[in-house]
């Protein structure tokens, strides 16, 4: 049963709430959102609930994150070309398990999924995100309750 105007807009308000007041310290959550909010749209299921796995978000993950693995050159006089430091101290585990299929051969994501090391990093990338952006991206002002992201 397809979900009716007034489901549909409280979705909606409950997204942009975890927006405006989600706790955010890095881009996992929002990358989660992306990948949620692309794979529904690309899904052929209209009137269903949608089910989506952790392998499924992970290769999202892993297409979103992809770009950012190329080493960044600032232009600064001496400066030497390296990754972009994705979180406070220490890389991401998704940047560090796709930077292994970089560092395997592979420059383009299309040569990612074609690896021998594609299911290795899924895997790595299905548990970071299932421990850390998926366990809490209902978190509101530390209230893990506060906010339903499902359409009855």
């Amino acid at each position: 049963m397809k979900p009716s105007a007034e489901q549909q807009l409280q979705f909606l308000q409950n997204l942009q709430r975890l927006f405006d007041e989600g706790d955010f310290v890095a881009t996992y959550k929002y990358a989660l959102l992306m990948a949620m909010a692309e794979l529904s749209v690309e899904s052929p299921q209209v009137d269903e609930q949608l089910e989506l796995t952790m392998i499924a978000i992970a290769e999202k993950f892993a297409e979103l994150y992809w770009p950012q693995t190329i080493p960044f050159e600032s232009g600064v006089y001496g400066s030497v070309a390296d990754v972009l430091c994705q979180n406070q101290g220490k890389q991401t585990a998704v940047i560090n398990a796709l930077m292994k299929l970089r560092i395997g051969g592979a420059s383009t994501i299309t040569q990612a999924k074609n690896s021998t090391l594609w299911p290795a990093a899924i895997k790595t990338i299905s548990r970071t995100v299932a421990t850390m952006p998926v366990k809490f991206l209902q978190n509101v002002g530390g209230d893990f309750s506060s906010i339903s992201l499902s359409i009855p």
